[in-house]
């Protein structure tokens, strides 16, 4: 069973009707809906502080919470953190940069730190973030929105992150091999910047019938629009905007990816946009820098992916936390 086999069986015995987005959608007042989210970010499985810095691990525990609200078409405005800290994290040369790597990037979006909770925990590290942020009533949008023919679109390159992650467990990084531009890649993973900005105008423009963010991967994510709107998918392997710098990674670096491809299809955490849109606005989608990679199908059973004239199966293959991934 994996962690969405077990968010259905939750919906399915308990009131638990407000999930299944990026974030639970709350009516509040003066035509305003509330936005919630939240992440678990745990120390060797999230993060690792033999390369991430405090700093890095501050921003990143915001950034994944306010892709949430991005992929939500919303603003953030308050966030709160609670923390299990090990004793040997407790002082200020650790606890300092990490806030201020959540302070730099609430700073950047106008976002307020609300508050949140500290424990001692005998280890490893636990961060809890929890963002808040609102749009107008019944505005938000949802996975389950995507209609046959609408065209599957994302905000920008993929598979950079997931190469990152394999600089980085490898113990590359910093090793200066020529033409080697390493660095790119580990900030895709290190430093995610969440699409708050372009999730709004795509939003505002009324260009998007359904949206999810990267989180997981393409192939993985996907999938969460297809379910929830009753539809299938068609991705043309041409399309995807594979990110430059993994043509530039050694191809015994990149495994288990097979390809540069293989790494922006089944990738996570690039926190990229994933979204469908009418194709009557292709134009303003591209315009925005915007990529078009496929297409929304009606029979609900197709997943595929097309290149050189063939067709196959694509087989959700990005991160799960507990077994394969459905």
């Amino acid at each position: 069973m994996n962690e969405f086999d077990f968010l259905k069986k939750l919906k399915q015995n308990f009131n638990f009707d407000l999930t299944g987005d990026d974030c639970a959608v709350l009516p509040f007042a003066n035509g305003t809906d509330l936005l919630v989210t939240a992440d678990m970010l745990v120390e060797g499985i999230d993060f690792r502080l033999e390369w991430a810095s405090p700093e890095d691990v501050g921003r990143k525990s915001l950034a994944v919470s306010l892709s949430d609200i991005a992929a939500m078409g919303g603003d953030a405005k308050w966030a709160l953190f609670s923390m299990g800290i090990p004793d040997r994290l407790w002082n200020e040369d650790f606890l300092f940069p990490f806030y201020n790597g959540i302070n730099k990037l609430a700073q950047e979006f106008g976002v307020r730190i609300a508050g949140g909770d500290i424990s001692r925990n005998p280890g490893p590290m636990v961060i809890d973030s929890i963002v808040v942020g609102s749009c107008p009533e019944d505005a938000a949008v949802l996975r389950s929105g995507a209609k046959e023919g609408d065209l599957i679109c994302v905000t920008g390159p993929l598979g950079g992150a997931a190469g990152g992650l394999r600089i980085l467990e490898s113990g590359a990084r910093g090793q200066p091999e020529p033409e080697f531009e390493s660095q790119e890649p580990v900030s895709r993973q290190l430093n995610p910047t969440p699409q708050l900005i372009l999730g709004n105008i795509l939003r505002t423009r009324r260009l998007v019938t359904s949206m999810i963010d990267i989180s997981d991967g393409l192939s993985s994510d996907l999938p969460h629009i297809c379910e929830r709107s009753g539809k299938g998918a068609v991705i043309d392997a041409a399309l995807v905007p594979v990110d430059p710098n993994l043509e530039k990674i050694d191809p015994e670096l990149l495994l288990p990816f097979n390809s540069p491809l293989d790494a922006a299809l089944n990738g996570g955490e690039d926190f990229e946009l994933l979204f469908t849109s009418p194709a009557a606005v292709r134009k303003e989608v591209e315009e925005l820098g915007c990529c078009v990679i496929g297409r929304i199908v009606a029979d609900p059973s197709t997943l595929d992916i097309t290149a050189d004239g063939s067709s196959r199966r694509m087989r959700p293959s990005g991160y799960a936390h507990f077994g394969e991934d459905q």
